[in-house]
This record gives C-alpha cells, structure tokens and sequence, in this order.
C-alpha cells in the first residue's frame, strides 16, 4: 500500500516547487506585459507620466504571435495508433484511433491543444491534462476527458526532471484560488482547519480573503522481482522423452 504524503511533507514540497519556478513565473509575467502590448516597466511608466511625457507602444510582437496560432489552429491534431507487439494489428489500431478521437471530439481536445501552446508560444510554458470523471449524475461509470489550463502558473512540476517533455516527472500540483463565500459554496461540507503554529510554515498558503485549494499528484513506485525462464531446455526435454517413447 502506498505511503500517503503528510501534510508537511505537501507544504515543504509546495513551498521548494514556487521557489524554483518563481524566476520563470516573473519572467513569463514581464512576456506576458509584452504580448499585450505595454513594454514599459511600471516605474518608468509613472516617471515618464508624472513627467508629463509619451508612452509610446509599438506592437511588434502580435502580428507574428497571431501568425503561428492562426497555423495551430487550422491544423487539425489527431492521435495516430502503429499496431506493435504481439496479437497487435491494423484493425485493433484503427478501433484503438477511433475511441481516442471520440474522447478528443467530446472534450474539444483542440480547445486545450491550442491552449497550451498558447501558453508555450507567450511565455514558455503550458499545459493540458487528461481527467476522469462520471459518465452522468447517476453512474458511477468514468469516461476520459481532455481538459484545458488555461492559466499554466497553476501548474507546479517537479523542477527535477530531466526529460525535455517532463515526461519523468513524479510530483507535481495544480493549485487554484477561491473567494472564501465561492469555496464555501463549492465545498459546503468542507470544514476550515486553522494552522495554528504551523501559519509561519506555510505562508503560500494564506491568504487573506482567498482560500487556496490544491491537487497533489505524486507517482508511487513498487519494485518487483524480473523472472527469466529458460523455456528452451524445457522444450528440449518434452523432445527427448517423446523420442525415447
């Protein structure tokens, strides 16, 4: 049975995550600034406005932005299933295609595609995800979903992965901010728990009138034992005996 995270350990991992991404979240804000439009810094802003002086902002960036989503979208993004292994097939690939379009045409999958690389092409980072939930109200049957982020700073990864998709990363959280009334409109059952002591440990945590709420995704390994068999000799064997016979 996996062990299940403490809460310290969620809070020190949180606090490590938004401490390694805090440079990239600052720099993705100031490309962000760009994007819309406005390369001034806030202070210089002001000097030049109190001094009574123009902001002049050219936009050389949308024209070449809009270009490259424009292309996205009218690509039109598809899963392709190559049959490999044993028993596998053209037919059972194209069965296999076919139920991951179906899951991509309910989700709008391409919604979230472009999303994302929205998020990558304007600051360097973005997400989608792929989720269960009920089939309806009154099923206890899950069905997959292709779900949008459309804000990639909610997003926390492990910094430690090494892979350039960060396909090898084991933790990570997906965090989100709620008025206190909407929380407790969503969550009515839900029951607020004071810190106490541990408020100086987690001041990511709190804030004033927002109550944060957060998924923790963590990949549990168990080793096993690999068994080589040698199935030749005993193949051997059934040939001798049947000779002998």
């Amino acid at each position: 049975m996996p062990k299940t995270p403490t809460p310290k350990e969620i809070r020190d991992r949180f606090s490590d995550y938004s401490n390694e991404w805090r440079d990239t979240h600052e720099e993705a804000k100031v490309d962000m600034r760009y994007v819309a439009g406005d390369p001034w810094e806030p202070k210089d802003r002001r000097a030049r406005e109190d001094a009574g002086r123009p902001c002049i902002s050219l936009d050389l960036l949308g024209q070449y932005l809009n270009q490259c989503e424009n292309n996205i979208r009218q690509t039109e993004l598809a899963i392709q299933v190559i049959p490999q292994g044993d028993g596998a097939n053209d037919k059972t690939a194209s069965h296999r295609e076919n139920i991951i379009r179906g899951i991509d045409y309910r989700s709008n999958g391409q919604a979230a595609d472009v999303t994302a690389f929205q998020g990558a092409l304007q600051r360097s980072y973005g997400f989608s995800r792929l989720i269960t939930q009920p089939v309806d109200a009154e099923s206890f049957d899950l069905e997959i979903r292709v779900q949008r982020i459309p804000n990639p700073d909610c997003v926390l990864l492990d910094p430690d992965y090494k892979e350039a998709d960060a396909s090898d990363v084991e933790n990570a959280f997906i965090t989100d901010l709620l008025k206190k009334r909407d929380f407790k409109r969503r969550y009515p059952k839900a029951k607020a728990v004071s810190f106490d002591k541990e408020l100086t440990d987690a001041p990511l945590w709190i804030r004033e009138n927002t109550i944060q709420i957060a998924e923790f995704w963590k990949v549990h390994k168990t080793p096993r034992q690999l068994l080589l068999l040698d199935t030749r000799s005993e193949e051997h064997t059934s040939e001798l005996q049947s000779l002998r016979h």
